[in-house]
């Protein structure tokens, strides 16, 4: 329960969003990109769901950044 839980809180202060706007995505643009839902990434954007094991880690290739940049746990 404690992992879910901070994996959850981690995720509230996600990278998901910037990534997607620095690159001058939508959420649609980006959902095709990686092979998912708009409603997953806007889901993910606020926080009412988390990826995957595998959503992260196509998120994090994707975005040249890695998994723990991606959920919030380094900083760069």
């Amino acid at each position: 329960m404690y992992m879910i839980h901070n994996m959850e809180y981690m995720f509230s202060h996600n990278r998901i969003k910037e990534l997607r706007e620095e690159k001058g995505l939508s959420q649609h643009g980006l959902a095709r990109m990686i092979c998912t839902s708009q409603a997953n990434i806007c889901r993910w954007e606020q926080a009412k769901i988390v990826p995957n094991v595998l959503d992260c880690w196509k998120l994090a290739e994707f975005f040249d950044v890695t998994v723990d940049y991606l959920i919030g746990k380094e900083n760069d």
